[in-house]
């Protein structure tokens, strides 16, 4: 199941559980409830080697072309906020 599914097949009844990195949101918690979190997940961002210099922090993202797993996810939130522009590349990567 693809992520953006997930919260829409456990609301609808398809699914009885989510366990994924799941932001605990008002308007989340608003529909379900969140038990104790059992892991704490750190995004990454990989850049090219002759890039490296341009950036020192997140925030030097804003107004940067970015690729995000789902335009919906917590990076693509936290992308949007601070000016990134991210893509969405929903299918698997193919290895190099």
């Amino acid at each position: 199941m693809d992520f953006d599914g997930i919260l829409p097949a456990l609301r609808n009844g398809q699914i009885d559980v989510a366990a994924h990195d799941f932001a605990i949101t008002e308007e989340r918690l608003e529909t379900f409830d969140f038990v104790e979190p059992h892991k704490y997940s750190y995004g990454s961002a990989i850049v090219r080697a002759e890039d490296v210099d341009h950036f020192t922090s997140a925030h030097d993202l804003e107004g940067v072309e970015v690729a995000l797993g789902s335009l919906t996810s917590n990076y693509a939130i936290f992308a949007d906020n601070i000016g990134a522009d991210g893509t969405a590349y929903d299918a698997e990567p193919k290895p190099f």
